[in-house]
């Protein structure tokens, strides 16, 4: 059954399946994030601390490797597929060959990257397994990006659930039947992947046609050379959290690893909830790009507003919420994960900033300034890393994503500043806002040094914030473009 053809479809319909196809997929993410989440933290209980920071090293080298070993394919199939559905099946038989070859190379090499790289015995045992899995894991992600380009919604909806229940069944089988060996805990990973690329094969050559097996090098070298740019956009954006992993894991140790990933996992549940807003506001930017300059303005400093009226509330609620957070969810020997977890939280609002400008970014034509906005950002990041992490631990990653993000909302608002704006008035709502933010904080505080008691520094800035947004007339409702 081939998917509908948009030429020959009414436009009523077609806007009516493509919102049905969206808040299908959107479920099935969000309930498979909600299983990984479960499976996370039925982990933590489970293992002592240092095996938890093991674990979460070794998945934060699967998934750069994995990256790694796509050589930026996943974006050239998905854009191919997307203009020529029909040709989906002549996509997954010329790549197979290659996919399946890069997964095998990738076997030895990721153990061998971590013994190279000075982690411990048990890591590399840890990395040998696992790496088992990226072979099935490089063709699933062939026929996902097949599905993403014929529009397979309930393929995709589907695709993502199953793997993240069958990785959690697996793993957590593996973890009760071996008392937490971890080692066997990656190998139920990798049978997960196998039970995974069956049902994706399955549901994807019923919408493709039969798959099979075709050899052709001129037009695979060609393929891979053209692909190859992408694969440094893939390793930016999932650097976030996983490169802080890996430094932890060689210059603080597992225990910090721990404790990092604790506070990150909710800071990445969060950062999930600002890509879903911004793929829901990418239609309405993308008409106001192309034909209304003036009322796309409106739109970026409204919505530059909405997340910059949350400074404020992240500076007075972060530190208590992320305590009794990290209480209701992990054991008590995390407790000291609530302090990197309440410096992610303050950086939430201007991550959402970053994210929301690239966003606008991506929509032009001008990508290519901002992939070395993107390069600066990763190179801040691995920077403030290094620097931070040897003498506050997990503490230090969290400062790191902090500075690198705050470096990366400064130059994605000016690059959409200059390419994309009549002035800096067009950004009058953010400069607005943050204004309002740092008079209501700096009147917080006055008062907590005149009474000598924070609850009243607290109280004061809280008042301010809400009689300032007041003052400026803040909707959280889009202006009419």
């Amino acid at each position: 059954m081939s998917p509908p053809d948009p030429a020959a479809e009414p436009l009523h319909l077609a806007a009516r399946r493509v919102a049905r196809g969206a808040a299908s997929l959107a479920v099935g993410q969000v309930l498979a994030r909600a299983i990984g989440m479960g499976f996370t933290l039925a982990l933590a209980h489970l293992l002592p601390i240092e095996a938890f920071g093991t674990w979460n090293l070794a998945l934060s080298a699967l998934v750069l490797a994995g990256l790694v070993q796509d050589a930026g394919l996943s974006r050239t199939v998905v854009k191919e597929v997307a203009r020529a559905p029909a040709s989906a099946a002549h996509w997954i038989g010329h790549l197979l060959p290659l996919k399946l070859g890069l997964g095998l190379l990738a076997v030895p090499l990721l153990p061998l990257l971590g013994w190279a790289a000075g982690f411990g015995a048990e890591t590399t045992r840890v990395l040998a397994v696992i790496a088992l899995a990226l072979p099935a894991a490089n063709l699933w992600l062939l026929l996902e990006n097949a599905g993403q380009g014929l529009h397979a919604i309930r393929a995709l909806t589907l695709g993502a659930v199953a793997t993240a229940g069958l990785q959690t069944a697996c793993g957590l089988t593996a973890a009760w039947l071996s008392g937490g060996s971890l080692p066997a805990i990656a190998a139920g990973f990798v049978l997960a992947g196998l039970l995974n690329l069956l049902l994706m094969w399955r549901w994807i050559g019923r919408l493709a046609g039969p798959l099979r097996w075709r050899r052709a090098p001129g037009f695979v070298k060609r393929v891979l050379r053209d692909s190859l740019p992408y694969l440094g956009v893939a390793l930016a954006m999932a650097a976030l959290g996983r490169v802080e992993v890996l430094l932890l894991g060689r210059l603080a140790g597992e225990a910090e690893v721990a404790l990092f990933t604790a506070g990150f996992k909710l800071f990445e549940a969060a950062l999930f909830l600002i890509h879903a807003a911004q793929i829901a506001l990418n239609p309405t930017l993308a008409r106001l790009i192309q034909v209304d300059r003036p009322g796309f303005a409106r739109w970026f400093g409204w919505q530059m507003g909405l997340p910059a009226a949350l400074l404020l509330p992240a500076v007075l609620l972060a530190l208590p919420v992320a305590q009794f957070l990290v209480w209701l969810l992990y054991p008590i020997a995390y407790a000291p994960a609530a302090v990197p977890l309440a410096v992610l939280s303050l950086a939430l609002p201007v991550t959402a900033l970053q994210l929301l400008a690239s966003g606008a970014l991506v929509l032009t034509d001008r990508q290519g300034q901002a992939m070395l906005a993107q390069g600066a950002v990763v190179a801040a990041q691995i920077g403030l890393n290094l620097l931070l992490i040897p003498r506050f631990g997990a503490l230090g990653a969290a400062l790191a994503i902090a500075g690198s993000q705050a470096l990366g909302a400064a130059l994605g608002l000016g690059l959409v500043r200059r390419l994309l704006l009549p002035g800096w008035a067009a950004l009058a709502p953010l400069f607005r806002m943050l204004a309002v933010q740092g008079a209501a904080l700096g009147l917080g505080l006055a008062v907590a040094l005149v009474f000598r008691h924070s609850g009243a520094g607290v109280a004061a800035a809280a008042l301010g914030w809400a009689a300032g947004l007041a003052a400026i007339r803040f909707r959280p409702s889009p202006p009419q473009a």
